[in-house]
């Protein structure tokens, strides 16, 4: 049976002794940490699964780094649960982008958070995929920073779902212009809360499949950063259930390009509203200055008639 060897004057695992003459189930975390990396990287899979938990807590940076793909993939859940952030930031980008559906979902929502962006960037759509709704509900600023529009794109319903607004204005328009059409009814009570320029980046499918909800989700004033485009490829149906408010607030590019079927569409009221925003405002009406009386002279009696 293979022995762990214990240097007497640093208690830890000797250096010098080949992987298979130390027994992993007995190791300790600061046993592990005295490990070269040459060692760590010599350890098999089967050694690696025997290793406890709390021993995985003390590889250090370099020894991280020096992790196989087949040692990384062969992680146990409960061994990635004891990753801790540092652990973490020190995968490297063709180390992170090794583990699978369950270990990426074995991570804490502090774990993901410790994640660097340039291993997010490297995660598959179908990692990004696995992501778990709670993980999803917590990412911070620089995982959403570092979302390309293909992994925004890969989000599904139910991801889309619990992404809260504040995550939804760390997004560029970019990747605002990403999220499916699919996705977006789930976005419904949160699209009030886009910028302007977010809203302009919508596109017009995404445009046009915000119109087919029951309600619009749009505020009065973001109808007028929707691109121009996406206004004139609303059909009829769609178009007519902006209010008069909303209408009166269309830019004046928006208004110019409106089609014939658009503006049929328009009941009295509506048109009512969008001909008095095309009305000029009359000038100002200036308080008037009120004119100084004219001096009078003095009051003529007049003569007793001549006798």
């Amino acid at each position: 049976m293979a022995t762990t060897s214990i240097s007497t004057s640093t208690g830890a695992a000797d250096k010098l002794l080949p992987t298979t003459a130390i027994d992993f189930a007995m190791l300790t975390s600061a046993q592990l940490s005295a490990l070269a990396p040459a060692q760590i990287s010599s350890i098999s899979t089967d050694q690696l699964a025997d290793i406890t938990p709390d021993a995985i807590a003390g590889l250090s940076a370099t020894q991280i780094q020096a992790l196989t793909s087949s040692q990384i993939r062969a992680m146990s859940v409960a061994q990635i649960g004891q990753l801790t952030d540092t652990q973490i930031k020190a995968f490297a980008t063709n180390q992170f982008n090794l583990l699978d559906d369950v270990q990426l979902q074995a991570l804490s929502t502090l774990q993901i958070n410790a994640v660097s962006p340039a291993n997010i960037k490297t995660l598959s759509t179908n990692q990004i995929l696995a992501l778990s709704i709670d993980q999803v509900s917590a990412l911070e600023r620089p995982w959403i920073d570092s979302l390309s529009p293909t992994q925004v794109a890969a989000l599904s319903s139910d991801q889309v779902k619990v992404l809260s607004e504040t995550q939804l204005s760390y997004m560029t328009p970019v990747q605002i212009a990403a999220i499916e059409t699919a996705d977006l009814d789930e976005l419904a009570d949160k699209i009030g809360a886009l910028s302007a320029n977010q809203v302009s980046a919508l596109t017009t499918a995404q445009v046009s499949t915000l119109f087919l909800l029951e309600t619009l989700p749009f505020t009065d004033v973001q109808i007028s950063a929707i691109s121009t485009q996406a206004i004139n490829s609303l059909d009829a149906t769609r178009f007519a259930k902006l209010s008069a408010d909303q209408i009166t607030n269309l830019s004046a590019p928006q208004a110019k390009a409106l089609t014939f079927a658009q503006l049929n569409a328009l009941d009295d009221y509506k048109l009512q509203a969008l001909e008095a925003r095309d009305q000029p405002l009359p000038p100002p009406s200036w308080p008037k200055t009120p004119r100084a009386a004219k001096p009078r002279g003095p009051t003529m009696r007049p003569r007793p008639p001549a006798v």
